[in-house]
């Protein structure tokens, strides 16, 4: 019970603070600003880099455990395959 309260008391808090300070949360300069900028080019650039780059680590690990996965097959069925 004293649990819940406090995520009351913690949601309740965070709501207000919310619309109090809703002026503080707007875009940066380079978001809002024009499109064709320099510095905006340059940001559009950096995330797809950045998304490049974790993809290509999330698709190396997938990669490494389908690997393993059949790697395990194989050796699953040379062991079994010697047992009978």
């Amino acid at each position: 019970m004293e649990r819940a309260k406090h995520i009351v008391v913690l949601s309740t808090v965070v709501t207000i603070g919310m619309i109090g300070l809703h002026q503080a949360a707007q875009a940066c300069p380079s978001c809002y600003g024009d499109p064709n900028a320099a510095d905006v080019r340059g940001l559009n650039v950096a995330i797809i880099a950045l998304l490049g780059i974790t993809g290509g680590v999330l698709g190396a690990f997938a990669t490494f455990f389908l690997h393993l996965r059949k790697r395990a097959r194989l050796i699953n069925q040379r062991f079994s395959s010697m047992l009978n």
